[in-house]
């Protein structure tokens, strides 16, 4: 929160809290906005999430924000580090975390009072966690889609698990289950949501927004209209999918957690709208290249997702300002070039033999 200006702090914690309010008093949320015209995104089955929050008055709810992404946050830090570093002395995770807290994707969530950083923990935990059961991993993209749409990006991921048909069915269950909830929730709510809302991005903001760190918003910045930068970085993210699965096969067989970061990534590469505070799963990244030995290259991508980048691109223009704003999402490119190349293995991955490895042993 040390780098936000005063007025965002607790923003769109406000927006969840106004919208509660509007739909108790005329039956749905999607009726409300603030003067910027930004109003609430996400299906009514969300709403449950953010009563508990329009309860409390403005400073209450927003602490207390705060301190459940912290919480929250820093169990799932020690359940990724358990992942990608199991070995790291405390000192060192410790240091990582502490990283990780002043990245925008964090610091942003914690000013804004914003509920994307469970979203990205959901989505990152869909595909690279392994539960009792390890397809009843894959429920919590369903849990993330049914708050908002994005996770359910990882179905793609799940192809490339040995269990992809029961996580990609608890997922898709999960999600049918919500949404259905949220329909009896507020059938009206729900009508706008499925009719209108959704496909209303004024809601969210234009992708030529001068801090879209997407791929739409890269070609946005350079001078194309709305509707051209959404096809072309859609585009190109779809090739950088292809080129990173091609590259990866080449090099190693990813491991879930590799396959978990770049689904990520790609997501939020291609969305047309995205925001800082979205990028969990590039911080994150950064941090698993840190800890497999690329130290220096992966502290330069996190000072990017550090420093005020966008603050300072409003203080330029012309090809200097489209400069610093392609800073974050080509960054975000590099990440997942880096992060098909060979690594250390995690997990139930790293015990599996590599199937190709068998092929060139029995032929000689």
């Amino acid at each position: 929160m040390t780098f936000s200006p005063a007025w965002r702090h607790g923003y769109d914690l406000a927006i969840y809290r106004e919208s509660v309010h509007a739909w108790w008093a005329t039956g749905s949320p999607y009726g409300w906005a603030t003067q910027r015209g930004l109003g609430f995104t996400y299906p009514p089955v969300a709403l449950l999430a953010f009563v508990p929050w329009a309860l409390l008055n403005q400073s209450a709810a927003w602490v207390l924000c705060v301190l459940l992404i912290a919480v929250a946050g820093t169990a799932f830090c020690r359940w990724w580090s358990r992942l990608v570093a199991p070995g790291a002395s405390l000192a060192t995770l410790s240091l990582g975390a502490a990283v990780l807290a002043v990245t925008d994707p964090v610091n942003d969530a914690m000013a804004l009072g914003q509920v994307s950083p469970f979203i990205g923990a959901a989505a990152v935990a869909a595909v690279a966690a392994v539960a009792a059961v390890p397809s009843r991993a894959g429920a919590w993209a369903g849990v993330g889609a049914a708050v908002k749409i994005t996770p359910l990006a990882d179905l793609a991921a799940f192809w490339f698990r040995p269990d992809r048909l029961r996580r990609t069915a608890y997922a898709l269950g999960a999600a049918l289950v919500l949404t259905l909830f949220g329909v009896l929730l507020a059938p009206a709510a729900s009508w706008a949501y499925w009719t209108s809302a959704l496909w209303d991005t004024r809601r969210v903001g234009r992708t030529g927004s001068a801090s879209n760190t997407s791929l739409p918003g890269l070609f946005a910045h350079a001078g194309l209209a709305d509707r051209p930068a959404l096809l072309a970085g859609v585009g190109l993210t779809a090739l950088l999918a292809v080129g990173w699965w091609a590259l990866a096969l080449r090099r190693h067989s990813p491991d879930r957690l590799d396959l978990a970061l770049a689904a990520g990534v790609l997501t939020l590469l291609a969305t047309p709208v995205s925001w800082s505070h979205h990028g969990l799963a590039v911080c994150l990244g950064w941090a698993t290249v840190a800890l497999r030995g690329r130290r220096l290259l992966a502290l330069a991508g996190a000072v990017l997702w550090t420093l005020p980048v966008f603050e300072l691109a409003g203080r330029l223009d012309g090809p200097l300002q489209l400069a610093v704003q392609s800073v974050r999402p080509l960054s975000a490119v590099l990440l997942l070039w880096l992060l098909a190349g060979a690594g250390s293995r995690v997990g139930d991955d790293a015990a599996a033999p590599d199937p190709r490895a068998s092929v060139a042993q029995a032929s000689g």
